[in-house]
Order: C-alpha cells, then sequence, then structure tokens
C-alpha cells in the first residue's frame, strides 16, 4: 500500500450495564479515518401516556375471508 508502518486500528467501546446499550462507541482506522457514536440526551423519565392510546375514530374491522396485500419497494 506504499506506507512504511503497518496499519494500526483502534476501537473503544463503552456499555452501560444499567442501560444494556452501548453509550459509546469509538473507531479510528487510517485507511477509512475515525468515527464516533455516542448516546446523547437520555431521558429516563416515564413516556407520555398519551402515546399509546388509540387515535380518535380508530376502528377495527374485521375481514371477511381471505385477502391480499400487495406491496411494492420501488418508490
Amino acid at each position: 500500500m506504499g506506507n512504511d508502518r503497518p496499519v494500526t486500528n483502534t476501537n473503544e467501546t463503552w456499555k452501560s450495564p444499567d442501560l444494556k446499550e452501548i453509550i459509546l462507541n469509538k473507531s479510528d482506522d487510517p485507511r477509512s479515518g475515525e468515527s464516533t457514536d455516542k448516546l446523547v440526551n437520555i431521558d429516563r423519565s416515564e413516556p407520555d401516556p398519551s402515546l399509546f392510546e388509540v387515535p380518535p375514530g380508530y376502528t377495527v374491522k374485521d375481514e371477511p375471508g381471505e385477502f391480499t396485500i400487495n406491496f411494492s419497494t420501488t418508490p
């Protein structure tokens, strides 16, 4: 590759046992550069109960017989 020293990659990962999540992940590779992923603005309070309420006017309809759901992944 034209370099006179070995290519050295470094990785640093911090995980919160309490959250059971990775809160910091840093990597440094001379070929692709430095990358940092950080979990920020963590709010551990209870979410607003209205987020889990059924919207007004929502109804459930039983479909009689068989039906097909068509979908496409192209826009």
